[in-house]
């Protein structure tokens, strides 16, 4: 029996009929399903998450003019999307006529918005002995420090490593990249 609007009535052999009985066979849900634009968003209050909500009947066709919800926790999402300023992983559930989804989970990631360069001390002996470190800082959206890839450079050449030692007299210039930023230079 497929969905839609139903008359039967009852015929007997004298071709009397009886009163119609109308009734209408309902498209059951038999399961739903939440699908995102993206598993990880920048947790930059900006990025953003998006999205749909599908009812699928038993044949696992999809129904067609039935509107889902989505939600986080017990908050329901009006427009189907969600930003966040927190590092973190958030579940959501997408939700038909009473019918929910299984939970789809979103990590929301720092996004880098500054490189900051410094060093334990700004001059040392150039006897190969004395030493200084050299930190990279990688800041996010928030301010917070986060993991990146980085490069190092001394003079504009590539430099490996943290510790800076040396033997010649001179003066060292360094800076850092990462994530399309460039850092102070020290």
């Amino acid at each position: 029996l497929k969905w839609g609007l139903y008359s039967v009535y009852w015929v007997n052999e004298e071709g009397l009929s009886s009163s119609a009985l109308r009734f209408e066979a309902l498209q059951k849900i038999a399961k739903v399903e939440i699908i995102s634009d993206k598993t990880e968003v920048f947790s930059d209050g900006v990025d953003k998450v998006n999205f749909t909500v599908v009812a699928k009947d038993y044949a696992n066709s999809e129904m067609k003019n039935i509107e889902g919800k989505v939600f986080w926790g017990s908050k329901q999402l009006e427009d189907k999307s969600f930003s966040s300023k927190s590092n973190a992983f958030y579940l959501f559930k997408g939700v038909v006529n009473g019918v929910e989804s299984e939970t789809v989970g979103i990590k929301f990631i720092p996004k880098a918005a500054s490189v900051e360069l410094s060093a334990s001390k700004n001059e040392i002996l150039s006897d190969g002995k004395d030493s200084a470190e050299i930190i990279v800082k990688i800041l996010d959206t928030n301010g917070n420090t986060m993991l990146g890839t980085r490069k190092l450079y001394m003079n504009d050449e590539i430099y490996n490593g943290t510790q800076f030692t040396s033997t010649k007299n001179g003066k060292y210039i360094f800076r850092a990249e990462s994530e399309g930023f460039t850092s102070n230079e020290i």
